[in-house]
């Protein structure tokens, strides 16, 4: 579930703090404590690498292509089952280059600039619009954000220690990621490697690892997805907000479609980068 730079309102001013063996700390956010605050999550995701068509008759054309995406969230906590969600912004800009032809192409997300609620109900996490009727392609993005776990879910629910590795769900991994799909399957995990001083705060240091295969059905087209890829996040102790947080990695897709009545495969490898934000105050 999916992803512009933010400045810090409420910043906690610490020293450094040593860090001694034993000690452990919590890595969740409580949501009950943010139930009068708001905090702004900023994803940028960019994608850059070859694309290859390939026909059922034999045909292949060879081209480039690179998507940048980027997605603005306001989380307003109510309590631990319940968060309201304002999409300020969430597009792509696709593009694609064959030869001398650059073609571009951008989209928004059905939900841009609408206002979700999130709600655990018997152990799911239902989505819907705070008012109105929601259009079948809201509708289609709200049933893709439903889902046993939550985002924090990718950390431990108990305190961790300066070493300490936790597996993650890989289908959490893949929702923080920004992709959402059916069959996930891989391997994640996130380690505490270090409690270190960052922008003037104690912080934790988190080795973020995963290995994620999914399918992706859209508009009847299946899409196979691999993300293999690291990540280094400094994530505030004092109220677990994610300072900032980088990824970087390989990602395949290949997907099955139908142009102009010819059956083609589409074929996409390259190299992401994705840096996470979080700052309260809005």
């Amino acid at each position: 579930m999916r992803l512009l730079s933010a400045s810090l309102a409420l910043i906690l001013m610490l020293g450094v703090t040593p860090t001694f063996a034993g000690e452990s700390y919590f890595l969740r956010k409580d949501y009950d404590t943010f139930s009068s605050s708001t905090y702004r999550q900023i994803i940028k995701l960019n994608l850059v690498g070859v694309i290859i068509y390939k026909t059922d008759t034999g045909e292949s054309v060879q081209g480039s292509v690179e998507t940048v995406y980027d997605e603005t969230l306001d989380i307003s906590p109510q309590n631990k089952s319940k968060k309201i969600i304002h999409f300020v912004s969430a597009c792509s800009n696709v593009f694609i280059r064959i030869g001398e032809k650059t073609e571009v192409e951008r989209e928004c997300n059905a939900l841009n600039d609408r206002n979700v609620i999130a709600e655990k109900q018997s152990g799911i996490w239902k989505y819907r619009l705070t008012n109105g009727e929601p259009t079948l392609e809201q509708k289609k993005e709200l049933s893709r954000l439903e889902g046993a776990y939550d985002e924090e879910d990718v950390y431990p629910s108990t305190p961790a220690s300066v070493g300490d590795t936790f597996e993650i769900p890989p289908d959490v991994m893949a929702n923080i990621t920004g992709m959402w799909g059916s069959s996930v399957d891989g391997s994640a995990s996130v380690r505490l490697h270090d409690i270190t001083d960052y922008k003037n705060t104690q912080s934790a240091l988190l080795i973020h690892t995963y290995n994620i295969e999914m399918d992706m059905f859209e508009d009847g087209a299946l899409t196979e997805i691999t993300m293999d890829g690291t990540g280094r996040e400094y994530r505030r102790l004092s109220d677990n907000i994610s300072l900032y947080s980088e990824h970087s990695g390989l990602m395949r897709l290949s997907s099955r479609v139908v142009e102009a009545g010819v059956g083609m495969t589409v074929n996409i490898r390259g190299k992401f980068t994705m840096q996470i934000t979080e700052s309260l105050g809005y």
